[in-house]
């Protein structure tokens, strides 16, 4: 990957906003993961551990991401010798990335389980496209890693290929699982005949969050096959994802 002084600089400073969007809205999902309406902090046996786990979870890994770009950019523009530790900042970055999509998808999948009364039929076809993400993940981060031992191109074919099937995979894990957990939950919101029943209320939050977590992740599928080496593309649709994943937590 090649990197340009302005439009990577201008991709660290979207980044940095996008990240403070980020921060508002992780602080607005632990104040319902934490706190009961007027502010009456949770019992311990009430608080959704699972949830909050993976929230402070996302959130460690995002920080680390806006760290390791900060400190990329710094490295890009003033260290001798900064081409070899650029990219192994850049892989550090994409592993971190990827990891939080991993575990995001792994809990729309532990969801939809459980809406369809935990019928592994039901999450079979998203359970194997997982599985295939992981080994795309641990494919690319060791091709991506021995291409830049030996300063080689060799790999690079194979590193873009476990890249773009990654995000493909993710893109239709996304779009499998929510349309599954919205058609679930409709379908009993309906049979209910409550139209301000908690079931409406939940189908709603569902059903738009899910939304925007699918649509969000298109863009990177995007980048992949006709930017694949453009850095800052990633950079941007990737803290626009993390936004979304925070508001997985309200499902």
């Amino acid at each position: 990957m090649i990197l340009k002084d302005e439009p990577y600089l201008i991709a660290t400073i979207i980044q940095a906003l996008l990240y403070a969007l980020y921060v508002i809205s992780l602080v607005h999902a632990l104040r319902w993961l934490l706190y009961e309406e007027g502010w009456k902090l949770r019992s311990c046996k009430h608080v959704n551990w699972f949830m909050l786990t993976i929230t402070v979870f996302v959130f460690v890994f995002s920080t680390a991401d806006v760290v390791i770009a900060i400190t990329l950019q710094a490295t890009f523009d003033g260290l001798d010798g900064g081409k070899v530790i650029t990219k192994q900042l850049i892989i550090a970055s994409l592993v971190v990335e990827t990891a939080t999509y991993i575990t995001t998808d792994a809990v729309l999948i532990f969801r939809c389980w459980l809406v369809y009364q935990k019928s592994w039929k039901v999450v079979c076809y998203p359970l194997i496209l997982w599985l295939g993400n992981v080994a795309c993940m641990i494919l690319w981060a060791s091709t991506f890693i021995i291409s830049v031992r030996k300063n080689a191109t060799s790999h690079d074919f194979l590193s873009l290929l476990a890249l773009q099937i990654f995000y493909t995979s993710n893109f239709a894990m996304n779009l499998y699982a929510t349309s599954a957990i919205v058609y679930r939950v409709w379908h009993v919101a309906r049979a209910n005949n409550h139209r301000a029943s908690i079931l409406h209320r939940v189908y709603r939050i569902v059903a738009g969050t899910g939304i925007l977590y699918t649509c969000t992740s298109l863009p990177l599928v995007v980048t992949a096959f006709l930017m694949a080496k453009n850095l800052t593309a990633y950079i941007i649709c990737g803290g626009i994802v993390r936004l979304a994943i925070t508001l997985l937590a309200f499902k």
